[in-house]
């Protein structure tokens, strides 16, 4: 317990430094996952999870905003689901931090964004729990992972589970419009992935 006390102690100390650094050089964002519940049941987990960040931006004035990723779901990890996301941003009211939307992540957790129809339902459960104004940030990533198989395994833009249409519908909804996406796909393709993006915004 002392060494996992010890662990979330040095986690917060690293990312305050690190929205420290990022208020210097100018950057808009930083980008933290949660960890996990592993050896603790999930609401302790939780608390901990929101007295850290807490801890975090308690007493600071950082021109960089925090944001949390929400994750595939793999073991054990927090913030898998937009519910459990729009508690951690409820306990914290009133704070900057932000939410960044991995879409490989989103897909393995579950949530299907291949159709319209789909997407519609995923947005309107995102708008519902965690609100769209919160999102800040895409990191967009196609899936080896199918729907809620809870892996996160990233794939090139349109050849993994997701597919063009998935990415289609994020890029062309207008409450998107002015929201960045970064590339997290193996390295060798990843200018082919760009492009793809490119081209389905300027068409």
């Amino acid at each position: 317990m002392f060494r996992k006390k010890k662990l979330r102690d040095s986690s917060i100390a690293i990312i305050r430094e690190e929205l420290e650094r990022g208020s210097v050089l100018g950057a808009k964002y930083i980008m933290t996952h949660l960890g996990s519940s592993k050896g603790t049941n999930r609401k302790q987990a939780m608390n901990m999870t929101i007295e850290g960040l807490k801890k975090i931006i308690d007493n600071t004035n950082f021109s960089t905003q925090l944001l949390l990723e929400n994750t595939a779901g793999q073991g054990n990890t927090i913030g898998d689901s937009f519910e459990e996301l729009a508690e951690i941003l409820d306990s914290i009211r009133g704070s900057s931090i932000g939410i960044c939307i991995d879409t490989a992540h989103l897909f393995a957790a579950g949530y299907d964004i291949r159709t319209k129809e789909q997407f519609k339902k995923t947005l309107h459960i995102l708008s519902a729990t965690i609100g769209i104004e919160k999102i800040k940030l895409f990191h967009g990533n196609d899936s080896k992972a199918g729907l809620g198989e809870r892996k996160d395994r990233h794939e090139h833009v349109g050849k993994g589970k997701i597919g063009i249409e998935g990415f289609k519908n994020i890029i062309k909804n207008p409450d998107f419009k002015n929201i960045n996406m970064i590339v997290e796909t193996p390295p060798e393709k990843v200018g082919e992935d760009i492009k793809v993006l490119k081209d389905l915004r300027d068409k």
